[in-house]
């Protein structure tokens, strides 16, 4: 019998392929992508998610159609990746909700047990809330990613 973190392996390796497949499409030259941050961005809306939709983003992330066992697959392998020594992988999630929309506890529970992560409700059209973005991802990025988002 597999574990979650095996199911989500096997299906993380037939997700990056379709996803460079088409990022690539059309392209020419050096393409830098990263399909893992993407599935995990996605994976951050399943874990909020109910009913039939579950099934069309797990599929589509080619993750195990129970929710359960996509997340826990999914929070070893992000933590399997931080944990490698002979790469160094930073990983950096966030999640920012409009103020006026409550965050389910349910949701918010996952987020943190999963990604480790607190959903935020901000104001995004205030100028605060752009600094305080641009701030978080460039600490997160040393740096390197300044101006993530602007007014």
């Amino acid at each position: 019998m597999s574990t979650p973190f095996q199911k989500v392996k096997k299906g993380n390796i037939g997700y990056c392929q379709e996803f460079s497949k088409e990022v690539a499409e059309g392209e020419n030259g050096n393409l830098v992508h990263s399909p893992i941050s993407c599935q995990i961005a996605l994976a951050m809306a399943l874990a909020g998610a109910k009913g039939e939709s579950i099934l069309k983003i797990a599929r589509g992330l080619h993750l195990p159609d129970d929710l359960t066992t996509a997340l826990e697959g999914l929070s070893r392998m992000v933590k399997t990746f931080q944990e490698t020594r002979s790469v160094e992988l930073a990983l950096a999630n966030k999640i920012y909700i409009r103020k006026d929309s409550p965050i389910a506890e349910d949701y918010s529970s996952s987020l943190k047990q999963y990604f480790d992560i607190e959903a935020e409700n901000v104001m995004f059209m205030e100028p605060a809330t752009v600094e305080k973005i641009n701030d978080w991802v460039a600490k997160q990025t040393n740096n390197k990613i300044k101006n993530l988002v602007d007014t």
